[in-house]
């Protein structure tokens, strides 16, 4: 069994992560579990209790990309496997506007290319 030095996870994501493959910023994550990685994170940390162990839900405040910011309060399952983003509709469809991404006509998702 691993034992952990401090009970949390940290993600990482984005053109700002230094752990990518060697390209400097370029897209790419990491998961921290057990310690905070002072590396790539930077301050200010804020800590969200999990509200489902087995889906490893947490509350999202809010969410901005560019320009684009919504506060609210949703029930979020990060994902940290896959490079979807899913969310209420019009929160991902400003999103994908701000970032330049288009409707895939094959598939109804959006996509940066």
């Amino acid at each position: 069994m691993v034992s952990l030095d401090v009970s949390v996870a940290v993600s990482g994501m984005g053109a700002s992560v230094g752990n990518n493959g060697g390209e400097e910023n370029g897209y790419g994550g990491q998961m921290t579990y057990g310690g905070f990685d002072v590396e790539n994170c930077e301050e200010p940390v804020t800590y969200e209790h999990v509200i489902s162990p087995s889906f490893w839900h947490v509350s999202l405040l809010g969410v901005s990309a560019g320009n684009y910011s919504s506060k609210g309060r949703w029930r979020v399952e990060p994902d940290t496997a896959t490079s979807f983003i899913r969310g209420p509709a019009a929160i991902i469809s400003a999103i994908a506007k701000e970032i330049g991404a288009q409707v895939s006509s094959l598939a109804r998702w959006f996509m940066k290319v």
